[in-house]
């Protein structure tokens, strides 16, 4: 239950954070700067994810892979929410949609 809960507070965090980003410059996260879309491309995602629980089934290991992708998905959210307040609170940028 602990699980379930955490899991959920985790993905308030990060949409409230990718909310943030979309609401201060009318465009999402990943696409924010170049270093966002890097980030984007290895971030937690449903792609990188079947590929670590595939790798994991092939090793008999999907337990390991289980708590290998829910790190992955704590670190990627921990970057999201730092990429999301320096951009919106401490160093904001400036786009020609930027909503004022």
């Amino acid at each position: 239950w602990s699980r379930s809960l955490r899991r959920r507070l985790e993905d308030g965090v990060v949409g409230l954070a990718k909310l943030s980003a979309i609401r201060g410059y009318g465009r999402v996260i990943g696409g924010l700067t170049p270093l966002d879309a890097k980030i984007r491309l290895v971030g937690g995602r449903r792609n990188l994810y079947i590929w670590i629980f595939a790798i994991g089934l092939l090793l008999g290991a999907p337990g390991r892979a289980f708590v290998v992708i829910a790190c992955w998905e704590a670190i990627s959210a921990g970057v999201h929410v730092i990429r999301a307040l320096w951009t919106i609170r401490i160093r904001p940028l400036s786009f020609p949609t930027n909503r004022v």
